[in-house]
Parts: structure tokens; C-alpha cells; sequence
């Protein structure tokens, strides 16, 4: 820390500066001025004395200039430091570096003395002002659900986000605060916590700032936080409303151990029969790799992305038309970065999903991640792709406790920002402008992109129905202006012509309930669950009518009449005149729960195991128009009839009161949500098929990965997907053994559809279909590895019953039998005996042919 200056100490050799330390006349920190005896020759730097020791540890090898650890060096640096030193002097020199790295990290720490006083923790002076002023505001919002104005829920939502905003601007102010450092001296806390050593942001927040919101034992955030710190003591009640996490992240580590074990024995067994197998497949077929957003911020960029795959294609500089890498070639560190520099939207790459082999190739699984170069053949990189998922796992199972169930969510973004500088593109936004002036979007297919000046997208985000769009098409925008932004505690729903309000199937105490607040007078309108009250079919609406008094009509079979979904709120009443743009109604959101990997370990295992959502969302089979019809009972029937007019419409039968998010008239695509909930992963892979499967698992299980810091590369997951589109249903059996419905593995399916081929017979028609990792394990083609895992007896049976055959292909049954497993150099021998086996038949053939000859010839 500090300045060079023209005065700073100069020293012309390590023995000086090692002089200089022992008699105290500069410190570890103090700037100064030094030679460094590089392997191009000497060179004079600007540096302190600490980082010319580390200097003095780099392999003297041409390529690793003093700049590698002229800087800060936390955990990350360190890393990156090693990193460098394998890819340009080898390993050898990496592991010389990394033991005395080591020997210098030990001698220091000692010799430091660091340690930490309780005054070494600094409470930022603005607190008390900034509580005050957030009390101030949880008054305000407890006014407006005391007058009618917001409900239970939103005020819950609110008080929440609004505490979340408080503890973590206080978080920021404590954090910075530490990093002030006093002359020399940094602050023993940050030092710990800069450094990567020990330590987390929200540790610090918990120290200096406040503990802030905590949960309750069923997952939801107690809406009083805890606005004391550690320093200055926690009282009795907010003691007590800790102890919920406190305890509960003891208890979550004991449990989730096991899960996260189990989890990855699942795993490891569904993928070990993947090893590399060929070199290439030498298959066209390719996925398409973006960057990753996380909302509106860039979370991995595209040269991250695609890091150490295949590009399937030429990669193309769209500035100045260079070919930045061949086809079939791997994407390396430097192309990487000159991918990121570029600006390119997205890149074609080899993936594993496509691959040709009976097992895998080498081009389509890219660079092994350990050595980075291409991965050998041999490598059991299915062994390696289960663990590497769920070997984090474990950590996080373990990362609960740490902060002591304090509930980390964010608010839920509400707006959609411009990530880069670019051109706004608005796609599919019909618009209405309300009586304060806003756009307002009345469509569910409306689209942002930010685009370069050449047209390519950039960024893409969806904009919900009911957001107010800021920017207009096609203007210029800066990184971080905002472009859009929607309600985040309920969903509205808008008026989109003026006229007059009819209410329909409204009776109260039944359908719907009226509150006067007795101090303002006003009325709140909340519709129930009429279900309960009454065997009659309703479905409340809020009809808009012109001055005739019939229903406006909004073009085509479009017209103004709104469904209100069970516990909806009404903004309006029967004959009030409302403009275009108005709200008519609110439907809140689901109170906040914590998003903690507690609910993360359940949440990949539900991805992986391809349960059913607990409020599935439904979605459009195929592109069309929507016909709403009501039955009269209690069910209502969304019609999607195809656009083109071929192909017969798709019904769906939803019961009423359901949020359904499409009206008469819309016009939807192939996967767009019909009703709101989560999407689930079979529907997926029949409607989009298995690449946007692919893409819809990855962003999911990296979603939660990612809300630890932990990263994953997708190529894991990708095996594993791979592995559980393996089987098929036999739909049409032609001349094949197979029956209709039958499931069988992929490889089975095309090694009979080849015979029947051969026969010049009718062959099989069959369509992919999702297996959860459990039932993928225990129906592998071979049987003993599948007894191996679960349900032993039952499997042996049915092998028995079926005279079923091992062929003694994967790893687990090789190992069972005592064989040598064929990966690795098992593999290569492997090889040689298929080999010798072909060429033993080969000379068999030819001496039975040649036998045959001589046997006609003495005829």
C-alpha cells in the first residue's frame, strides 16, 4: 500500500532487501524500488519487499515476467499463478513452485503475528441513521396494509426485500470500511478475508453490520431482522429467533452428508460405463453455447463458456472477418479471449449429447480438464463427470452452517437492465400507454435483445406482461441503463382499451369477499376459493364494455374480458370507468422462502430424479391460436388450433381458477406456458427435444451450483443427461422383436433396426424418452452391474428368468468378475485382444475357404 515516489528505497539485490527486513528499516509493504534478475536479463521495478520474495520463487523460464506477482495475490491470484507457471514451464516447475510457495506461506504467517482484537471489528458510523430510516419505512408499509392498500402478503414481501436492501448496504459500508487500511497496517480481519484464507462477506456483515433476516424452521424469513451485531451483542429475543438456523444448520450438516453421498453414487453408477472410446465420431451435429446471464448481469462469459470444447463450425471475427478457430479444432485460453473480445452472440460446439460412438469420442468431449489438452482415449470421463458434480455437493451441504441460517435472498429482480453498451431491439410488445404516461406491455411474447451495430444480439431477456418498457425500439443505450421493469410482488392484470367495468359471476362471501378498513373507508375486493363454498361452476371475470354496452372487442377473436384466478385482488369496481393501461387486478406472489442450497441439494436431486414439479406449469405443444371455451362445469378448455391451418388442435382441460396466462386470440409458439408454474423436464424433451432439454437441465443445476460460487464445467452435466436420453419407447414395432411400448436402450434399438434393415424388413419407429438417475442405474445393459446397485435379488431373477447375457463392457461388472476394467491402459489392451480376436476370425475364414477349394478341386 502507498505510493512510489522519486524517494522510495532503491535496492540492488535480494541480500539488501533481506537486510533491510532484519533491521526493520522497511516493512513487508513498504513501496519500494528493485532489481529483478529475470531469465530475459535484469530489469528495475516499482515493487514492495514481499512481493521480490515471491519473485525469487518463479522458475527463471523465458515467459514468466515479475508481473505475474507484482499485485495482490488472494487465493484466486495464487491459483492463477500456477496455473500459468503448468501451462508454460510444465509440471514439474508448478509443483517446485507450489512446495515453496508453501515453505514461504508458513515462514510468513508466523513470523506476521496476525491475530484479531475486538476492536479490529468496525461498525459502520451510518448504522444508526440507516436503521431509523428503514423503521421509518417498515411503518409506512404497515400504514398501507392497515388501510386496505397492499395485502398480508405483499406487506410480508415488502418489510423482507426492503430489510434484505438495509442488511446489505450495511454489509458494504462494514466491508469497506475493514479494507481502510492505516498506513502499513491492514486490518488483521480483512487481511484474512482478502487474502481467500478465512473468512466470507457475509461473516463480516454478521460481525460489524447486523445478522439480519433469519428463517424460521419451515424456510421462511422471520420478517423482524436481527439488527445487532456480534460487537455489540445480540438481545434476548433476536438470540432466540437465531437459534432456529443455528441449529437447524448442525443438524442440515449431519443430514445432508449422506444425501449428497448417495447422490453421487447414483451418479458415478449411471455414467461409469462412459469412457472415451474412439478419437472422433466424426458426427456434423452441434449445440449452440451462449454466455450465461444471471438476470440482467453477465455471469460467464462466452470464451468461458466454451473453454476447452470443439468448435463444430469456424469461428468467425465478425469485426474484420478472421478465422479465429478451425473446425474440429480446440478452443484454447487465448481464443478464448479473443471469443470474448469479438463480441460474438454465440458459437457452435461439439457436445457429448451429439456424439456418434458407442461411448464417446474425443473431439465431441474436448479437453480434459486436469491436464488441459485433449482428453486421452481410455479416460473414464463419466466416473470423473458424476463426482465432479457431486463432490461440491458435499460442501455445500456444509456451507449452511457457516452463517447460521441467515436467509440470503435477493429481492427477485424486477427490472431488466442493458448488461453492454448497444441497440435496444423490442420484439412481440403490444403496447398501451396508462394515464401517467408509461408504456405498458399487454403481450406475454415480448422480447429485449441489445444489439451490435451490425444487428447481432448481444443479450436477449424476456419482459413479462405488465412491465413498463422505458426505453422505445431502437434506442442507443449505455451498460446499466435500465430498460424495463414490472412489479415484483404480484402479478398484474391490465385493461387494454378504456370502457367500463361489468363484473361477472361476483357473489360475495362465495366467490369473492369485501374489506372496509374502518379507519379509511376504503374497499378491498379478494376473491376466494368458491369451490369451497359452492357446487356451482364459476369463473369470476372483470368484463370491459363500451358505451352500448357490449363487450369491447380487441381485433380478431380477441376480446376484453379477464378471468380472475383464486385469491386475486380487485382494483375496480362494477360501472367504474377505467382508461387503457389501468390496472383492473393483482395476483400476489408466493411469499419469500430462502434460497439456500439446503434447498439446492433437493432441488438437483429433483432434476436429476425428473420428479414431477409440486405445480407443474403447462405448456403449448405446437405453434397456434388460442380458443377458450367454457364448459359450464368446473373445467375450463384452452384450444391451441395451428395457425397454418394443418395438423388438428391441441386441447387441455385446466380446472378453474387457475392462473391461465393466455386469453382468445393469442397467438403462441411451441413451448410457451399456458398456465404459470415449473416447467418439467418430459414435456420439455418431447416438445423441443433433447438439446433444449439439455440447455433447460444445465442452467437449472448450475443455477443452484452457481448461488454457492461453486462452478461446474457443462460437460459434466451433459454426460449425465446423455446417459439418462438413452432409452427409447417403441411407438411403432414394424418387423422388429419389440413390442409397441416397449423401452429398450438406444444402442439395442438401432443394433435391431440394422438387422431388420439387412432383411429388407419394416423397421422400428421410437421416441426418446427421460429416465431419473435411480431407474436409469438399476435398467444399464448389464446386469451385474445393475445388482450391484440396488434391488439385487429382484435383478438377478429377472436376469435368470431371461436368460439374460453379460458382455462384460462397463467398468463396475469388469471389477465384480476380477477382470482388468477397460479405461486407461485397460482399454488399450482391450483393444489389442479385439484386434487379435478379428484377426484370428479373418484367418479362420481364409483357411476354411482355402479348404473348401481343395476339397473341390480332389472332387
Amino acid at each position: 500500500n502507498g505510493e512510489h515516489t522519486e524517494k522510495s528505497p532503491r535496492f540492488a539485490s535480494m541480500d539488501e532487501i533481506y537486510m533491510a527486513l532484519e533491521v526493520k528499516s522497511i516493512t513487508l509493504h513498504t513501496p519500494i524500488i528493485a532489481r529483478y534478475h529475470a531469465f530475459e536479463g535484469v530489469q528495475t521495478v516499482k515493487t514492495t519487499a514481499g512481493r521480490m520474495i515471491l519473485g525469487e520463487l518463479l522458475p527463471k523460464k523465458p515467459n514468466m515476467p515479475f508481473d505475474l506477482v507484482n499485485q495482490e495475490m488472494p487465493v484466486g491470484k495464487i491459483k492463477a499463478l500456477l496455473a500459468t507457471t503448468y501451462e508454460r514451464c510444465g509440471d514439474k516447475d508448478m509443483i517446485l513452485l507450489a512446495d515453496s510457495l508453501k515453505d514461504v506461506g508458513f515462514e510468513q504467517a508466523a513470523r506476521s503475528g496476525i491475530s484479531i482484537g475486538f476492536d479490529d471489528i468496525k461498525i459502520p458510523e451510518e448504522k444508526q441513521d440507516i436503521i431509523a430510516n428503514a423503521n421509518k419505512q417498515t411503518e409506512e408499509i404497515e400504514a398501507q396494509y392497515q388501510n386496505g392498500l397492499i395485502s398480508r402478503k405483499e406487506k410480508y414481501n415488502k418489510i423482507v426485500d426492503m430489510w434484505h436492501g438495509v442488511t446489505n448496504r450495511l454489509a458494504d459500508l462494514a466491508f469497506s470500511n475493514l479494507r481502510k487500511s492505516e498506513g502499513d497496517n491492514w486490518n488483521s480481519i480483512a487481511m484474512m478475508q482478502a487474502s481467500g484464507a478465512r473468512g466470507s462477506k457475509a461473516q463480516i456483515q454478521q460481525l460489524a453490520a447486523m445478522r439480519g433476516m433469519m428463517m424460521k424452521p419451515d424456510g421462511s424469513i422471520i420478517e423482524v431482522p436481527i439488527i445487532s451485531n456480534f460487537k455489540e451483542g445480540l438481545s434476548m429475543s433476536e438470540y432466540f429467533n437465531s437459534t432456529h438456523g443455528a441449529r437447524k444448520g448442525l443438524s442440515d450438516t449431519a443430514l445432508k452428508t449422506a444425501t449428497a453421498g448417495y447422490l453421487t453414487r447414483r451418479m458415478v453408477v449411471l455414467a461409469q460405463n462412459t469412457f472415451i472410446t474412439e478419437h472422433d465420431c466424426g458426427t456434423d451435429e452441434s449445440i449452440t453455447a451462449k454466455s450465461v446471464f444471471d438476470g440482467s448481469v453477465l455471469a460467464i462469459s462466452l470464451g468461458d463458456v466454451v473453454l476447452g470444447r470443439t468448435a463444430a463450425q469456424d469461428v468467425i471475427n465478425p469485426v474484420d472477418g478472421e478465422i479465429i478457430v478451425k473446425k474440429g479444432d480446440l478452443i484454447t485460453k487465448a481464443d478464448a479471449k479473443k471469443i470474448n473480445d469479438s463480441g460474438l452472440a454465440s458459437i457452435e460446439i461439439r457436445s457429448v449429447l451429439t456424439c456418434k460412438s458407442n461411448g464417446l469420442c474425443a473431439k465431441c468431449y474436448g479437453m480434459d480438464l486436469s491436464r488441459g489438452a485433449l482428453v486421452h482415449v481410455g479416460e473414464a470421463v463419466g466416473v470423473i463427470a458424476g463426482q465432479s458434480i457431486g463432490e461440491p455437493g458435499t460442501q455445500l451441504t456444509l456451507r449452511t452452517f457457516h452463517v447460521g441460517g441467515i436467509a440470503s435472498g435477493d429481492g427477485g429482480d424486477n427490472f431488466v437492465e442493458a448488461p453492454m453498451n448497444g441497440i435496444i431491439k423490442v420484439s412481440g410488445a403490444d403496447l398501451v400507454t396508462n394515464s401517467a404516461g408509461k408504456n405498458i406491455i399487454v403481450s406475454r411474447n415480448a422480447k429485449v435483445a441489445v444489439t451490435d451495430k451490425k444487428g447481432n444480439q448481444l443479450f436477449t431477456a424476456k419482459l413479462p406482461y405488465a412491465s413498463w418498457l422505458i426505453l422505445k425500439d431502437g434506442t442507443k443505450v449505455e451498460k446499466g441503463t435500465k430498460i424495463a421493469e414490472w412489479d415484483s410482488y404480484s402479478n398484474l392484470i391490465i385493461a387494454e382499451k378504456d370502457g367500463k367495468v361489468a363484473l361477472s359471476d361476483m357473489i360475495e362471501n362465495v366467490s369473492f369477499t369485501e374489506n372496509v378498513d374502518p379507519i379509511t373507508g376504503i374497499t378491498s375486493r379478494k376473491i376466494l376459493n368458491w369451490k369451497k363454498q359452492t357446487k356451482k361452476a364459476l369463473q369470476p371475470k372483470i368484463l370491459l364494455l363500451d358505451a352500448k354496452g357490449e363487450i369491447i372487442s380487441l381485433g380478431g377473436k380477441k376480446q376484453a374480458e379477464y378471468m380472475l384466478p383464486m385469491y386475486s385482488i380487485m382494483n375496480v369496481s362494477e360501472g367504474q370507468e377505467v382508461k387503457a393501461g389501468d390496472v383492473l387486478a393483482r395476483i400476489p406472489k408466493e411469499t419469500k422462502k430462502a434460497a439456500d442450497i439446503t434447498g439446492g441439494l433437493p432441488r438437483i436431486n429433483e432434476l436429476l430424479e425428473v420428479r414431477q414439479p409440486k405445480n407443474p406449469a403447462i405448456l403449448a405443444e405446437i405453434d397456434g391460436e388460442i380458443e377458450i371455451e367454457d364448459t359450464g362445469k368446473n373445467k375450463i378448455i384452452v384450444r391451441i388450433v395451428p395457425t397454418d391451418g394443418a395438423g388438428t388442435p391441441v386441447e387441455y382441460m385446466i380446472p378453474k381458477g387457475e392462473p391461465i396466462l393466455v386469453r382468445s386470440g393469442d397467438i403462441v409458439k411451441k413451448a410457451d406456458m399456458l398456465v404459470s408454474g415449473d416447467p418439467v423436464a418430459q414435456d420439455i424433451l418431447r416438445i423441443l427435444g433433447q438439446k433444449a432439454l439439455a440447455t433447460f437441465m444445465v442452467n437449472q443445476i448450475q443455477q443452484v451450483y452457481r448461488l454457492q460460487g461453486v462452478i461446474i464445467n457443462n460437460k459434466h452435466i451433459e454426460i449425465l443427461i446423455r446417459e439418462m436420453t438413452r432409452r427409447v419407447e417403441i411407438s411403432e414395432p414394424g418387423d422388429t422383436q419389440f413390442l409397441m411400448g416397449q423401452v429398450v436402450d438406444r444402442v439395442d434399438f438401432e443394433e435391431e433396426n440394422e438387422r431388420v434393415a439387412r432383411d429388407n424388413g419394416r423397421q422400428a419407429v421410437a421416441s426418446q424418452i427421460l429416465v431419473g438417475l435411480t431407474r436409469a442405474s438399476l435398467t444399464s445393459r448389464s446386469f451385474i452391474s445393475n445388482a450391484a446397485f440396488q434391488q439385487t435379488t429382484k435383478i438377478l431373477v429377472d436376469a435368470a428368468i431371461n436368460g439374460a447375457t453379460e458382455k462384460l463392457q462397463g467398468i463396475n461388472e469388469n471389477l465384480i468378475v476380477g477382470r482388468l476394467i477397460p479405461v486407461g491402459t485397460g482399454a488399450y489392451v482391450q483393444r489389442v485382444r479385439e484386434i487379435a480376436k478379428e484377426e484370428e476370425r479373418q484367418e479362420k475364414l481364409a483357411s476354411e475357404k482355402a479348404g473348401g477349394e481343395q476339397q473341390m478341386l480332389s472332387i
